[in-house]
């Protein structure tokens, strides 16, 4: 639904059109989504026990190799944490599912590169 032919049907330019998707795609995309759920609640996680990393928090105003340095710190003591079994803070479910912003389309590089995966991984002869 994000991508540049996926956008031209929602918005009526192609009326005549129809947009075919292949099982392989499907469980792909279905393997993505699993796997983007799974890293966006880690991310949840960290930034509800680190407050400084999230928005509501405050906002990392330095330069990106430090801002990353940061990030990183957080993630290494949340594991120190998962390690002495801490308890982790209650998150709210306030964090939409999508970040409400318009992402390019892919390069043509990035999206040989994810047919090339499903072939490889998704079809049903693997």
């Amino acid at each position: 639904m994000n991508s540049g032919i996926g956008i031209k049907f929602s918005d009526g330019e192609m009326p005549d059109g129809w947009l075919l998707g292949t099982l392989a795609e499907r469980r792909y995309t279905s393997a993505q989504t699993k796997t983007r759920n799974i890293v966006e609640r880690c991310i949840g996680v960290v930034k509800s026990r680190f407050r400084c990393i999230d928005r509501s928090g405050g906002v990392l105003q330095y330069t990106p190799e430090k801002a990353c340095k940061i990030i990183t710190s957080a993630f290494i003591l949340h594991n120190i944490c998962q390690m002495y079994r801490l308890p982790v803070p209650n998150i709210p479910d306030d964090h939409p599912e999508e970040d409400g912003h318009d992402h390019p389309a892919p390069c043509e590089t990035g999206i040989q590169a994810r047919n090339d995966l499903i072939r490889r991984r998704f079809t049903q002869a693997n």
